[in-house]
């Protein structure tokens, strides 16, 4: 589920808008305009300010991919050809899952379980190391918190 985007599948944008959709729906927010706009707003905001802070940190600190360490290292899909650190997955996907939480605080559990699945692929992938996944996961929470302060 979570290889997505030019190697197959929705990209990320579009697995978390549907989750947006789903949970206005099941919340009968779907026909409270403002409410809803604020929702995907948010949720878009979240990913795109997560892309520019990931990619700031990538070319700030050019940290090789497991691979490059040790050739003897197979991914499971084709390695990105940027650095590794952090990671785009756990970046990404936590700092979008932090503020639907926030929207939709009875299903914050399971929005952080999918944030956390999504960034424990790339280790079980091989493309990331621990490290940056927990980078990433806490470059998303403060991404996260500057969304939520800045939108509510």
């Amino acid at each position: 589920m979570w290889q997505y985007g030019i190697y197959g599948g929705p990209n990320v944008h579009v697995l978390w808008n549907r989750l947006v959709s789903q949970k206005l729906f099941e919340e009968r927010l779907d026909y409270n305009t403002p409410w809803a706009a604020r929702a995907y707003a948010m949720e878009t905001v979240a990913l795109i300010d997560a892309y520019i802070a990931s990619q700031d940190g990538k070319y700030a600190y050019w940290v090789a991919r497991p691979n490059q360490f040790d050739p003897s290292i197979t991914s499971v899909f084709p390695t990105p050809n940027f650095p590794s650190y952090p990671s785009n997955a756990a970046v990404f996907n936590r700092a979008t899952a932090g503020v639907l939480a926030h929207l939709f605080p009875r299903d914050a559990q399971f929005f952080k379980d999918l944030a956390d699945q999504a960034a424990e692929s790339r280790i079980w992938a091989g493309i990331h190391f621990r490290s940056d996944i927990e980078g990433g996961q806490a470059l998303a929470r403060g991404v996260a918190d500057l969304v939520i302060a800045r939108m509510t």
